[in-house]
């Protein structure tokens, strides 16, 4: 989009969000993390290659801003089919963070994957919903990319439950210290809402445990959409 900030020069994009920075400062706002464009790869090798380009800018961008992670999405049923072969999905995977990652450490930032729930578009979990895939996954990144951490998205993690997944909660205690962020919202179990907390059927009591019990220390950041109110 020619339009975009992300059209711009490095320099261009720095500056954009420099300024951002700024004003954020002035008014007493840290930025912690940001969201990156990327949607993971969806078996396309032109549009594959443009979402690399894109994180490369994410991390300028995420670096003007003073913020230490920058949140991408991992592969997935969103784009890709349910028969899409186990070892496809995990290669692209690997191939994102390890090609990310070497833009992330250019940029003195931080690349951090987070939990999946389930896909609208095909009525299924999705790939890395599925807590074996994803674990396995971490562990496939960190072979190239050491410096990758979890941020449990909370209403993500939520959906896979119709799925006989693990809870939010038990999510939390299982990864531990691979967790730097979250990205906290609520739902009723069946469709991504990012509702308020509390207007869902996520046990915060427990969730709060169990961030508690692995002593996360990192921001409860909010990811809640308010045009439900």
């Amino acid at each position: 989009n020619p339009d975009s900030i992300y059209a711009k020069s490095d320099e261009g994009i720095y500056d954009y969000f420099k300024d951002i920075k700024a004003f954020a400062d002035k008014i007493g706002i840290e930025i912690f993390m940001t969201h990156g464009q990327g949607t993971g790869y969806i078996n396309d090798e032109k549009l594959d290659a443009e979402l690399i380009e894109n994180v490369r800018r994410d991390c300028i961008a995420t670096s003007a801003l003073g913020a230490t992670y920058c949140v991408l999405h991992t592969a997935g049923n969103y784009h890709l089919p349910p028969e899409t072969k186990k070892e496809k999905m995990h290669f692209f995977n690997k191939d994102l963070f390890e090609k990310g990652g070497v833009y992330a450490k250019e940029n003195g930032v931080k690349l951090v994957t987070e939990t999946f729930g389930s896909s609208s578009r095909y009525g299924c979990i999705d790939f890395f919903g599925d807590y074996k895939n994803f674990t396995d996954g971490l562990n496939n990144i960190k072979e190239v990319y050491p410096d990758i951490s979890v941020c449990v998205d909370t209403g993500h993690t939520n959906l896979t439950k119709q799925f006989n997944q693990p809870s939010v909660q038990e999510v939390i205690k299982n990864l531990k210290e691979n967790i730097t962020c979250l990205h906290l919202h609520d739902n009723s179990g069946f469709k991504d809402e990012h509702k308020v907390l509390g207007s869902g059927n996520i046990d915060w009591k427990e969730v709060y445990s169990a961030l508690k019990e692995i002593d996360y220390k990192g921001v409860f950041n909010l990811e809640i959409v308010l045009t439900h109110y």
